[in-house]
């Protein structure tokens, strides 16, 4: 047996997205599978109303792309955060060395 970790698929749900019914399984918890499925449901709504029109290819991959920049935008806003952080844990260290004992 590998190293690798197991994929565990412990919670099913049956979700609504762009009209279809799913059933989806996965390790997240139920209402993590609903939070993301209204998720992706709204940007197929968005895309739906972009496009004007029904092609569901076309409307998953614009819906897919807004999910995509979506999720980029939020990982440079983390790193930036993260950054912020270490720079401020940087000043912290420095300040903390210039206090007197007690």
């Amino acid at each position: 047996m590998s190293g690798a970790t197991e994929l565990r698929l412990d919670h099913a749900r049956r979700v609504a997205i762009g009209g279809e019914t799913f059933s989806v399984r996965s390790d997240a918890s139920p209402e993590t599978i609903e939070k993301v499925a209204h998720y992706v449901d709204d940007k197929i709504q968005q895309a739906r109303a972009a496009l004007g029109e029904t092609d569901r290819f076309r409307i998953a991959v614009l819906a897919s792309l807004q999910v995509a920049g979506d999720l980029m935008e939020t990982r440079q806003e983390l790193e930036a955060a993260r950054e912020e952080l270490e720079t401020l844990r940087g000043k912290i260290s420095s300040l903390a060395e210039r206090l007197p004992e007690v």
